[in-house]
């Protein structure tokens, strides 16, 4: 894979919420070499975007990863299941953090 770009912002919202976005558009190529006919070769671009908050009170932070599917679809109030397969819920990755000092 080669990066066509990468484009982020880390955005600070109030005192205790931070906010970062992101994409990413990158190029991957494949090659099919069967024994029998000629060589193919297959391109293909894909972008990806990211979504992040970090909250944070004194010594505690929490940091998690916000599925943009999510802020998209919403949730599922009245029927708690989505209707695609797509459906990671609200964060896909989470980590709590507290600085003893």
């Amino acid at each position: 894979m080669l990066p066509y770009f990468k484009v982020g912002i880390d955005a600070y919202v109030a005192k205790w919420l931070d906010l970062r976005a992101g994409v990413v558009n990158e190029w991957t190529k494949r090659t099919y070499e069967p024994s029998d006919i000629q060589k193919r070769i297959y391109g293909s671009a894909e972008t990806r975007t990211y979504l992040g908050a970090g909250v944070h009170w004194g010594n505690f932070h929490i940091d998690a990863i916000i599925d943009p599917d999510f802020v998209t679809n919403g949730p599922y109030f009245i029927s708690g299941e989505p209707s695609d397969d797509k459906y990671n819920g609200l964060a896909s990755r989470v980590s709590l953090l507290y600085k003893f000092d």
